[in-house]
């Protein structure tokens, strides 16, 4: 399986939404967060101070679905690997 990420400024791929995650938690230039699960937690409040939209933070799928949903990412899982 391969997981592919596009934000603003980067491309990630990677072989699980976790690590994905992960590697965009560590991409963060101004990272005052200490762990990824804080890092979820911090990008679902940012959004929704900044349009009142819900980010899900159980899961790290969850997490890219829903701001692929809100049109933040782009997020696609080629499960044909």
């Amino acid at each position: 399986m391969t997981v592919q990420v596009l934000t603003e400024d980067e491309y990630i791929e990677a072989g699980t939404a976790e690590h994905a995650v992960e590697m965009m938690f560590r991409s963060t230039r101004l990272a005052q967060e200490s762990s990824v699960a804080e890092y979820m937690r911090a990008v679902a409040r940012r959004v929704k101070l900044w349009n009142g939209q819900k980010i899900r933070v159980g899961a790290a799928r969850l997490f890219l679905r829903d701001l692929a949903r809100k049109g933040l990412i782009l997020y696609e899982v080629d499960a044909d690997e």
